[in-house]
């Protein structure tokens, strides 16, 4: 059990500047409804300190303490730490108040928690793979420092990104193996189709492809303005320009296909090919093959079909996608 009391303490005594116990990435976030709060109500939570040296290191209530200088506060009352606490009890009782709320951590606090004890206080691996990780709910498995660690040195707009949880772990750890510039480009590519975590490493490695085989930087490629173009077109939706963009990037990727599925769709338009026969080539046109698929509620529905088969077969469109490419 740690020691505590309770008192009153000026703010000025507060580090402002020592943030080994935060778990967060240590930036300002939007405080209104807490100094509403606070202004109403005073803080009815106090914050945990621990007092070091003659100063207060915050422990937990980092957004109390912001709302109090905020609103002009000289003072406010606090739980502090006995002095003698080990530095690193004191940083588990930070990490299991974040736990106890209501909502998971995100990548970035994973990082921060994990590189605060390799860093911050020393921690052998072989503790954290015992200790630590399962009290984060990632049981004994060594691979998460390897895959979390790395998320603690990204630049501020790719660490905000991660922190609101909007990016796959797979694309962060590409983004990882670009620069700053690169990242960012990728990032603009990201929001403005607006790519759900399951599609971004696919346009991420499609990207990377065609940058190598047009010998060309990625962030040169993603400036061309056959791209941008795309991107910057303020009247399709963003799932248009995914489309588009993927597209684009396929034509590139795959020359050899991309001229017979335009081909195969020219013929499909002509003839006036129905929506409910689905008719799909072989795999990158590598054989001759068609399959052609329905379905029928009713038998005149299945006739109705078959008949628009016949009118495909006769007019000659079945004979000229057989004949792609």
């Amino acid at each position: 059990m740690i020691a505590t009391s309770y008192t009153i303490v000026p703010l000025a005594a507060i580090s402002q500047d020592d943030a080994r116990y935060r778990l967060d990435d240590g930036r300002s976030r939007p405080l209104d409804s807490l100094r509403l709060a606070f202004d109403r109500a005073g803080c009815l939570q106090p914050p945990v300190v621990q007092l070091c040296a003659a100063r207060y290191v915050p422990v937990i209530g980092w957004p109390s303490l912001e709302a109090a200088r905020a609103l002009g506060w000289e003072s406010i009352a606090v739980m502090v730490v006995a002095e003698d606490t080990a530095a690193e009890k004191v940083f588990e009782l930070a990490v299991l108040d974040r736990l106890a709320q209501n909502r998971p951590l995100n990548p970035l606090e994973t990082a921060v928690i994990l590189h605060r004890l390799l860093r911050v206080f020393q921690c052998s691996r072989e503790q954290m793979i015992e200790t630590w990780l399962p009290l984060l709910g990632f049981g004994k498995n060594p691979r998460v420092l390897e895959v979390y660690l790395p998320f603690y040195d990204l630049d501020e707009r790719s660490r905000d990104e991660l922190a609101q949880d909007h990016l796959s772990l797979d694309f962060v750890q590409l983004l990882l193996k670009k620069n700053v510039a690169e990242r960012h480009l990728l990032l603009d590519v990201v929001q403005t189709c607006r790519l759900g975590k399951n599609r971004q490493k696919e346009f991420f490695l499609l990207l990377d492809d065609v940058s190598r085989m047009e010998q060309n930087g990625l962030a040169a490629l993603l400036q061309q303005e056959a791209l941008q173009s795309i991107l910057r077109d303020s009247q399709i939706t963003p799932s248009q320009k995914a489309e588009r963009f993927k597209a684009e990037l396929w034509s590139r990727r795959y020359p050899a296909y991309t001229e017979p599925r335009q081909r195969f769709a020219q013929v499909l338009a002509e003839a006036g090919w129905p929506a409910a026969l689905h008719v799909q080539p072989a795999p990158f046109f590598n054989s001759d093959d068609l399959s052609v698929s329905f379905s029928f509620r009713s038998p005149d529905e299945c006739r109705s079909l078959i008949d628009e088969l016949d009118r495909l077969y006769k007019s000659g469109a079945i004979a000229r996608l057989l004949e792609i490419p």
